[in-house]
């Protein structure tokens, strides 16, 4: 990730900003919950958000953090208020150290991020950083017509870290023969049933908060389907959507209808 300070000389103080509803109170991941992560000032720095939404822009203004303790491995990086991690060392010197990997494996639970933020949520959530992966992996073969299977752990933790719930979920796995990788292929089921979920989500967005996104969002739902698309499963479900839930569809158009009124009432004044 990029960064540019903004501050020449950064103050340190505590750290009094919000997220969430919630006092920020970071907590080093490397020194343990004791020692508390200092305020250093503003920064930009292109976050995962920036990355994904505007890769060539010029990021965002964060707070930044960093650990007091010199002798901490984490000297070298500042966290901003998600508890995302910038390295802000030597390039060349940070090679010639160690890799990412064994830095992070150096922190408690081997999540690098600080205690009591988001981004140490996620990285057990989504990462499975110090907790297991799966519980067994049975690889795509041959004589299983190229088809495999995994038992994989999804976890719901806090901002500490810590796991709060554990489940198995089944994935199939299918051995690609055009590049010869193994690929997770959902069923038709889970396709359609995720669509149908999507569907209802926004629709209940909608419901509540009747914005243009959310009435132009809902509205591809019941667009027709392109001639090509032959999915049994993509018309079973705009059959579904248009037979039980025609009257949505009818708000929107009377939403619709009635902000393409309010502008040419506007433009004849």
């Amino acid at each position: 990730m990029k960064m540019e300070s903004m501050n020449e000389s950064p103050t340190y103080g505590v750290c009094d900003n919000r997220i969430d509803g919630q006092k920020e109170d970071f907590r080093c991941a490397f020194c343990g919950p004791r020692v508390r992560l200092e305020y250093v000032g503003e920064a930009r720095v292109e976050t995962s958000l920036d990355h994904v939404t505007d890769p060539n822009g010029n990021g965002s203004i964060e707070d930044m953090y960093r650990c007091p303790m010199t002798d901490c491995p984490s000297a070298d990086y500042q966290y901003d208020t998600y508890g995302d991690y910038y390295f802000m060392g030597d390039w060349g010197e940070r090679k010639n150290k160690m890799f990412f990997g064994d830095w992070s494996n150096l922190a408690i639970g081997q999540n690098p991020a600080p205690f009591n933020s988001i981004r140490r949520q996620s990285n057990v959530e989504i990462y499975k950083m110090g907790v297991r992966d799966h519980l067994f992996r049975i690889e795509p073969k041959w004589f299983f017509f190229n088809w495999g299977i995994v038992a994989e752990f999804k976890y719901k933790a806090n901002y500490m870290g810590e796991v709060l719930k554990r489940w198995i979920k089944f994935k199939g796995l299918y051995r690609d023969k055009n590049c010869g990788g193994t690929i997770c292929r959902a069923t038709v089921f889970h396709a359609m049933f995720r669509e149908l979920r999507s569907f209802l989500s926004f629709r209940k967005s909608f419901l509540n908060t009747p914005t243009a996104y959310n009435r132009s969002t809902l509205l591809g739902f019941y667009t027709p389907l392109a001639d090509w698309d032959k999915r049994r499963w993509r018309h079973l479900n705009k059959w579904i959507i248009n037979t039980f839930y025609l009257k949505t569809l009818m708000k929107i158009t009377a939403s619709l209808e009635k902000e393409i009124l309010q502008l040419e009432t506007e433009n004849l004044k």
